[in-house]
């Protein structure tokens, strides 16, 4: 059904409400008001059909999740009122319908004054119904409702290209996308919302409120409340995109077409290195994560310049450039001379007037991830570092451990890491992780986060975080390539896996699924593959 019909669903009363004939009808007046709680945040246009018995102000507050009092909190939501409002002068019958779409979960009609009779309160809803072809059982319920959330945020967040979340943010911004790319790598038929989203970037002639070779942090949506414009992280989180996008989608026309924008932004950058060949005081919102990483971005960002090897990277990988490999790496080797104090990688340091650098001491997980992710730290060169990493940190570190050694949050230390922990064969580690990570945010509104902490004004239904969904695909269901174009699905569930069955459905064109179930047999699993003509398994 096009919307999801939340009166159907559960009501809370705050105040004296009277029902009138049957079913879910309420005569509302001077104060009165109706709560409707959904099963789960969902995304789209709400409505309400009424009666106007007397000339009415009627309210819709709401948000992804009721409060503490069972209401929704109409500014817990940073930047945002989510509330909408309509004067009924005369009486008679009505069908209300907001012109934007929002995020909600919960939603408190009330009348401030006046007397009407609400009989129905609805969202039409506007997602992307490609994720329903995509599914995932296990032994441990736990991951379906992680894998549902997962496939429920992307399908609230890639209507048309990947945004950050509908409530708030209905834009693209590079950088997420690289998580929310993986997400519909397994969950969408084929690539066409990712491929939008760097067209839209192609195809602009020029952008505004930047400089000449950065891109802007979200397009084609306008951030006309924010200075700077740009975000110059996500300049480089766009072509490790790419890379990802073409190496996924097999579409090197795409990086052709992008080839003026990924070349105008290489240029950009080398205009900011300094003598070491790193980048110093970038221009713009240097943006590492949600977290005290954010606080440590000033002079030299070694999580900045760890991005910017990988971009190299990226670069040297869709576009030939054997200049730029060779870059990549004088960066690392310049990052582990100045940001390694013997335990770990600083995140940043200071130029002195006398021209030597000042280093502050503040070393965050984030910034030890962007190093794992980077290449800059590898288990064999830092093997120290990779067993506190991988076995001391992250979503389950205990309490008081490494008090000095600042806590990641979702975006990007814990995305990155668990993107680590996959590459690194560690699935039984990187389920166990996404599981602390993302069951309370499925149990509690169906949908997944930006921020480990909800309450304080994140967005509860952020599409980077459906990369849980990847997660679960490459590590649970064993599912370790996915290659269109060769047609070609790689298999290996591990034996060291908390699970005794799984099975799923991947879509892999508009009218083909891959379907792959393994279960134990003597302590090992045994798989079975349903492929589409033409496909072979490995």
């Amino acid at each position: 059904e096009l919307a999801v019909n939340m009166s159907e669903l559960q009501y809370f009363v705050p105040r004296s409400v009277v029902p009138v004939a049957s079913g879910p009808v309420f005569r509302l007046k001077d104060g009165d008001g109706v709560v409707y709680n959904g099963d789960h945040t969902t995304a789209g246009f709400p409505r309400i059909e009424l009666t106007c018995l007397k000339p009415a102000t009627l309210w819709l507050v709401f948000d992804e999740f009721p409060g503490k009092d069972g209401l929704p909190d109409p500014v817990r939501f940073h930047s945002c009122v989510s509330a909408c409002g309509w004067k009924l002068e005369k009486p008679g019958e009505y069908s209300l319908e907001c012109f934007q779409p929002y995020g909600l979960g919960c939603a408190h009609v009330f009348v401030e004054s006046g007397e009407v009779e609400i009989r129905r309160f609805d969202v039409r809803t506007y997602v992307n119904p490609e994720t329903a072809r995509a599914s995932f059982k296990c032994s441990d319920p736990a991951f379906d409702k992680i894998f549902a959330a997962a496939a429920r945020s992307l399908s609230h967040n890639s209507v048309d290209i990947f945004i950050d979340c509908p409530g708030r943010e209905r834009g693209a911004y590079f950088g997420d996308t690289v998580f929310t790319g993986r997400a519909g790598d397994v969950l969408l038929g084929d690539h066409a919302v990712e491929r939008s989203l760097f067209e839209n970037y192609a195809l602009a002639a020029r952008f505004k409120d930047v400089p000449e070779g950065m891109i802007p942090m979200c397009y084609p949506a306008d951030v006309v409340l924010s200075e700077p414009h740009w975000i110059p992280n996500f300049g480089l989180w766009s072509v490790i995109e790419l890379a990802e996008y073409v190496d996924r989608s097999g579409d090197a026309g795409m990086a052709e077409r992008f080839r003026p924008k990924a070349e105008g932004l290489l240029a950009w950058f080398r205009k900011s290195r300094n003598a070491e060949g790193l980048l110093e005081n970038l221009p713009g919102w240097v943006f590492i994560e949600w977290s005290k990483a954010a606080h440590f971005v000033k002079g030299i960002s070694y999580a900045t310049n760890m991005t910017y090897a990988k971009f190299l990277d990226a670069f040297a990988a869709v576009y030939g450039r054997k200049d730029c490999a060779e870059e990549a790496e004088r960066v690392r080797e310049a990052i582990r001379a100045q940001s390694w104090n013997g335990e770990w990688f600083r995140d940043n340091a200071v130029r002195r007037a006398d021209g030597t650098l000042e280093f502050r001491g503040d070393c965050t997980e984030a910034c030890q991830h962007f190093a794992l992710f980077s290449g800059t730290a590898t288990k064999e060169r830092y093997p120290m570092l990779w067993d506190r990493v991988i076995g001391e940190l992250g979503p389950k570190r205990a309490k008081g451990a490494w008090p000095k050694i600042w806590p990641s949050n979702m975006l990007f230390g814990y995305s990155l890491r668990f993107g680590i922990l996959t590459d690194a064969g560690l699935a039984a580690r990187a389920l166990d992780e996404v599981k602390a990570c993302c069951l309370p945010m499925a149990e509690r509104t169906g949908t997944l986060w930006e921020s480990v902490d909800v309450d304080s004004g994140y967005s509860a239904d952020h599409g980077f975080a459906s990369q849980a969904a990847w997660v679960i695909v490459r590590n649970a269901l064993g599912v370790v390539k996915l290659d269109r174009k060769s047609k070609t699905v790689v298999v290996s569930p591990s034996a060291d896996l908390p699970l005794e069955w799984a099975e799923g459905t991947i879509p892999v064109s508009p009218t083909e699924a891959v379907t792959v179930k393994w279960s134990k047999a003597g302590g090992k699993p045994v798989v079975e593959t349903s492929l589409p003509q033409g496909w072979g398994v490995e």
